[in-house]
């Protein structure tokens, strides 16, 4: 369970049960910060980037949705209602490490009915997505970063192994993969290297291809050969696996 070193209230939180219910939870676990306007990083201390990050991750902003509209998230899904900002997750490969600044700090708004909580492991994910497909809902899974190490292919071969036994027979709606190889951007990478030195992430520019993305900038990505080969390793996977399900093809990018 997530338990921040403090929270922020924005104005307003505090008129909703939720923000009531948080404060009465955590009162007496946590720094409570009570805001009159809706400056929070001020209110969130570091003299350096991995103070900055370190700080952030452990803070908890509650605030008021102003608006439901929905927005694009394509090619993932073609609609998204967030229920919340930033990620209490420490993965170094994040590019949420770059979009969310210095402070990346995580915001759940109360006059949304649910939120989310740690990232859940491997078997609480997939048990969850076969709770959804029972109810007759359709599920997609989204295998991301892929990296290319040496026995990368026994690792996630498992993995998929691993879910196919766990995804009902009986399926009603086809099953959507989307397989995300890793990338960065140079600012990511030195964001990256500034709070996690000691990290292994690969990350050399020699072995990898500049690749000008859809938004205007470009990405370090693995070569042609290497994602054609990737591509086709889990195409294979899908045949040998997960053919007995009903399938819709993937997205790849």
């Amino acid at each position: 369970m997530f338990i921040p070193k403090r929270i922020i209230f924005e104005k307003n939180a505090l008129n909703y049960e939720m923000g009531k219910n948080i404060y009465e939870k955590f009162k007496d676990k946590a720094e409570i910060i009570t805001l009159t306007n809706n400056k929070i990083k001020g209110n969130i201390p570091g003299d350096n980037i991995m103070e900055y990050y370190k700080e952030g991750k452990n803070t908890l902003v509650v605030g008021v949705k102003k608006g439901y509209k929905f927005q694009s998230c394509k090619p993932s899904a073609h609609w998204q209602l967030p229920l919340l900002s930033g990620c209490v997750g420490n993965c170094q490969y994040c590019y949420l490490n770059t979009n969310l600044e210095d402070k990346p700090f995580i915001k759940i708004n109360v006059n949304i009915d649910d939120y989310e909580k740690r990232t859940a492991n491997r078997e609480k994910r997939i048990e969850a997505s076969v709770k959804m497909m029972k109810a007759g809902y359709p599920v997609g899974y989204i295998i991301a970063p892929v990296f290319m190490y040496e026995g990368w292919e026994k690792d996630y071969r498992q993995l998929l192994i691993y879910l196919s036994e766990k995804i009902p027979k009986d399926v009603s709606n086809p099953i959507t993969f989307e397989v995300i190889s890793h990338r960065y951007t140079t600012r990511a990478k030195n964001i990256i290297n500034e709070v996690f030195p000691e990290n292994t992430l690969p990350m050399n520019d020699e072995e990898r291809t500049y690749k000008y993305g859809q938004f205007g900038y470009g990405k370090f990505v693995y070569p042609k050969d290497s994602l054609a080969y990737m591509k086709e390793f889990f195409q294979m996977l899908r045949l040998n696996i997960l053919f007995k399900f009903l399938y819709k093809e993937g997205v790849w990018k």
